[in-house]
């Protein structure tokens, strides 16, 4: 059983001013809140660390010429952390209807992300390191099923992780990646569906560009997009891509939250 955490509404008091709305909760035990241009992601005092890593990333990534968000401050008591953040303009993906235009421009997007320089990227995303997680999510009994597609939830988690360990891939091709490379984070004018900015990117650092492509390229089908994600992979500028690996990092990622 996964272990109970504090609740991040207690944190909320640290909130600076008044007429934040709250927007959402977050995967990893966040809250979100929202006032005109600006975001707050709220944790417990036992998710300080993890958002404080997200914060390090948030400042190293508007470092670079890559669109995103900018740290406008950071709050931390014995009760929790607060870090605010400007908005980015434009909506998720997932909210615009598939066109070529527009998988043309996240295929884009990621690929420049991908192209960021590794050598001054100072966070990595190990895969032993996520290989890790997924052995305690799984020892925790805390396997998220709604992560796995149909076929993956007939089979018992201890075996899942029997298939990645024995099907670690023997190379790795190090990017700088995202980290959590969905729809949902990949922004988009509306109008013009140009790329307008990259958001959450608490998993940021350098690990192999299939453990982004993997997750994108299913979005890419899940969400309509595409009957399959090799036209996503072809403007990536994969024509020939290693659908072992896309297999293994789309269910490294899947069972690593819990």
């Amino acid at each position: 059983m996964a272990p109970t955490r504090k609740n991040p509404e207690d944190a909320a008091r640290l909130l600076p001013g008044s007429g934040w709305e709250k927007v959402a909760s977050g995967e990893s035990d966040t809250d979100v809140y929202r006032r005109d241009a600006v975001y707050a992601k709220v944790c417990a005092a036992d998710g300080t660390v993890g958002l404080a890593e997200e914060r390090d990333r948030v400042r190293w990534l508007a470092e670079t010429d890559f669109p995103g968000a900018r740290v406008l401050d950071w709050i931390d008591s014995q009760h929790g952390a607060v870090l605010v953040t400007s908005a980015v303009s434009g909506v998720p993906g997932w909210q615009l209807p598939c066109s070529p235009t527009l998988m043309g421009n996240l295929a884009a997007a990621l690929r420049s992300f991908h192209e960021l320089p590794v050598e001054g990227c100072p966070f990595e995303r190990r895969l032993e390191d996520v290989l890790g997680q997924v052995e305690d999510v799984v020892r925790r009994g805390a396997v998220n099923p709604d992560f796995l597609s149909l076929e993956w939830q007939q089979v018992p988690p201890a075996e899942l992780l029997s298939r990645l360990q024995t099907s670690v891939p023997a190379v790795q091709d190090l990017v700088v990646c995202h980290g959590d490379a969905t729809l949902a984070n990949f922004l988009f004018d509306p109008q013009t569906l140009a790329f307008t900015g990259a958001v959450d990117v608490g998993h940021l650092g350098v690990a192999d560009r299939y453990s982004d492509l993997a997750l994108t390229a299913a979005q890419v089908v899940n969400h309509g997009w595409s009957p399959s994600s090799v036209s996503f992979l072809t403007m990536y500028g994969l024509d020939d891509a290693d659908d072992e690996r896309l297999v293994f990092y789309l269910l490294l990622d899947a069972m690593s939250w819990g």
